[in-house]
């Protein structure tokens, strides 16, 4: 997994407790999520072709065998003087909202991977049980949308930290970059503060 990054081999130790550096990069875990930089500036990407762009980082997550699962784009924007990627984990063909990698590009060489630890880890989702129409969920709760929508997608997410199941959810991601959630089964508004 991860320790090919750093040219490490796994000696079977819980490596989501460690910090490791080596030879101009770091991997660090903490709270839930893995950091690696690397100053080295040794991987270099096609950030001015969006398509070779998304091919090379997929091919990226593969190579340094970060999950076994597939991962999709989701974001793509600039920061300063950065390029940010952020790509969601996929469970049955949905995204898994709050399973990410964000890559951050800079001069074309990649400087920062951040992402959770739950992309380590098998999925499981609810029961099977009748999704409410997307339709349904925006006009019962068109109080909780404030702002233009951009797109609604269906997919999971862990909304609390106790829970053992991923919920389906319905994201609706507005103009202003904010994603409101919506239970799947229920229609009802997660609040994730």
């Amino acid at each position: 997994m991860l320790l090919s990054l750093m040219g490490i081999e796994d000696d079977g130790e819980d490596i989501l407790t460690k910090d490791y550096h080596t030879n101009g990069k770091r991997l660090k875990f903490y709270d839930d999520k893995f950091v690696f930089t690397d100053s080295t500036g040794s991987e270099i990407f096609p950030v001015e072709n969006r398509k070779k762009l998304d091919k090379a980082l997929k091919n990226w997550i593969r190579k340094n065998k970060i999950s076994k699962e597939k991962f999709v784009l989701d974001n793509l924007y600039q920061q300063d003087d950065a390029i940010i990627a952020e790509y969601v984990q996929l469970y049955k063909k949905m995204p898994v909202f709050n399973n990410k990698i964000t890559f951050k590009i800079k001069n074309k060489a990649l400087i920062e991977v951040e992402g959770s630890t739950r992309i380590f880890y098998d999925l499981k989702a609810n029961k099977e049980e009748n999704v409410v129409p997307a339709e349904i969920v925006l006009l019962t709760n068109k109080d909780k949308i404030n702002g233009t929508i951009e797109l609604i997608d269906l997919g999971y997410i862990l909304a609390q930290e106790d829970e053992l199941y991923d919920t389906p959810v319905w994201r609706v991601r507005l103009s202003t970059g904010e994603s409101v959630l919506f239970n799947a089964f229920t229609g009802e508004w997660i609040n994730l503060s």
